[in-house]
């Protein structure tokens, strides 16, 4: 949007003028009190006009027209009639319409990929504004606000464990998209939903042990999911399946229920669903990255989230790994992990991981994970709701059915695949919260 003369003198004599909406303690919470991970490449800019939460259009060589359009790094808010837009519209046009501000990035001329809609990729910045003399970041600012979803992006690392947090801690909140009703909730409103994401793809190839989500319905009215999606924190949208092959539908989530969508191909039904069919080169890619659960020093620089919207785009239900907020556990402390690589020559046979309740009364244990080699087992399958003071549950590397005790994940041959020199077993919540870990040989484990 070009700018006369007038309103590109005014905008440089109120640089430093202040909204009535902005609060001092948001202005407070959202200033930047560190210095970058890294020297930022950094430009000026004025702002000529606000197209939505995340994306802004500039003038940067000062002559009052508009020569680039800006999308925010670490954050996706919603589009055109979608719930949220109008909000966070509004929320950034007070913050930036007719400012100068500082556009950063740690890639030079970094740009973001070609989305829905979009003609062409568009340049990717933080944005900094000046106000009553602190500096604000946009991208903080409508992530604080519970209006958008983080976005993470490994290449630009400075302030992104920031807007993690403080997504995760709006979320938790239930502030803007997060409330679950901001715009209605007449698509099944007595269903609530608990979210669990198996984030970690390591062992390819097993249906049990890919990437799914597993949505409950904790609710007290059945869940009917028609025009649902579910998305990672990137831009692209997975629609929740709701027929079958043969085009019937594959019914309701009823109180109590909890069903599985996962990332690759499989047989549609009722509480087994699959995204499979949405790729459009049919071959199923991973939609999350994955965190080194062995590493401390990695612990905590990645992270995403999954999300299910109602066709509104009310976020209805969520989780956010690695985590940033809340990550204290009630079983940390009562579980006992025990890594057996397997030293008597019987290969994967003699190799597994105990999991034991030390503690005096029954410690729930189905939402669980279990992390070893290359191996990433949820406990949900065959596992009990609860461990009872003194009793242990297995992870087996070898042959053997599975029951509520033991899992087995059917490693054939004679070589083993826990290394004997030196390894670790954690055992984690789906956000990657470690409830205990062991280790032997050159291996090393803490619980954060």
């Amino acid at each position: 949007m070009p700018m006369n003369a007038m309103s590109f003198g005014a905008a440089l004599r109120r640089r430093a003028a202040t909204a009535a909406t902005l609060t001092v303690a948001v202005a407070a919470a959202l200033l930047v009190t560190a210095p970058p991970a890294f020297a930022e490449y950094k430009t000026r800019a004025f702002v000529t006009r606000v197209l939505d939460g995340d994306t802004i259009e500039v003038d940067t060589n000062r002559d009052g027209k508009t020569d680039q359009t800006i999308r925010f790094i670490g954050v996706d808010t919603n589009e055109k009639n979608q719930c949220g837009y109008a909000a966070a519209t509004r929320l950034q046009k007070r913050l930036l319409q007719g400012r100068w501000v500082t556009l950063a990035t740690d890639v030079k001329n970094a740009v973001g990929q070609v989305e829905d809609g979009e003609g062409k990729a568009r340049p990717l910045r933080r944005v900094y504004v000046k106000r009553n003399g602190k500096q604000i970041d946009a991208t903080a600012h409508v992530l604080a606000a519970g209006l958008g979803l983080f976005r993470g992006d490994d290449t630009q690392p400075t302030r992104m464990p920031r807007y993690h947090a403080t997504s995760y801690k709006a979320a938790i909140a239930g502030k803007g998209i997060f409330k679950g009703d901001m715009c209605g909730t007449k698509f099944s409103p007595g269903a609530k939903f608990q979210v669990d994401l198996q984030w970690s793809d390591s062992v390819k190839g097993r249906k049990l042990y890919d990437e799914h989500v597993r949505i409950t319905n904790v609710g007290t009215a059945p869940a009917n999911f028609k025009n649902w999606v579910i998305r990672p924190g990137g831009k692209r949208y997975f629609r929740v399946p709701t027929v079958d092959a043969a085009g019937r539908s594959l019914g309701t989530l009823a109180p109590g229920e909890t069903m599985r969508i996962w990332v690759g191909h499989g047989t549609q039904s009722r509480l087994e669903r699959y995204l499979g069919s949405q790729w459009s080169n049919n071959k199923v890619g991973q939609l999350w990255p994955d965190i080194d659960v062995f590493k401390k020093s990695t612990w905590g620089q990645k992270g995403d989230g999954v999300y299910l919207l109602d066709p509104k785009r009310n976020v209805r239900g969520f989780q956010m790994y690695g985590c940033r907020a809340r990550c204290g556990n009630p079983a940390i402390g009562k579980l006992e992990v025990k890594g057996n690589p397997g030293k008597g020559g019987l290969g994967p046979a003699d190799e597994w991981v105990r999991i034991r309740n030390i503690h005096t009364a029954a410690v729930r244990v189905d939402r669980f994970v279990v992390d070893v080699a290359n191996f990433s087992v949820p406990l949900t399958e065959g596992a009990p709701l609860s461990l009872n003071p003194g009793e242990s549950m297995y992870v087996r590397m070898g042959h053997g059915t599975t029951t509520s005790h033991e899992i087995f994940l059917n490693n054939g041959g004679s070589q083993g695949v826990i290394p004997n020199g030196g390894g670790q077993a954690v055992l984690r919540t789906y956000p990657g919260v470690k409830i205990g870990c062991n280790s032997w040989g050159s291996g090393s484990c803490t619980v954060r």
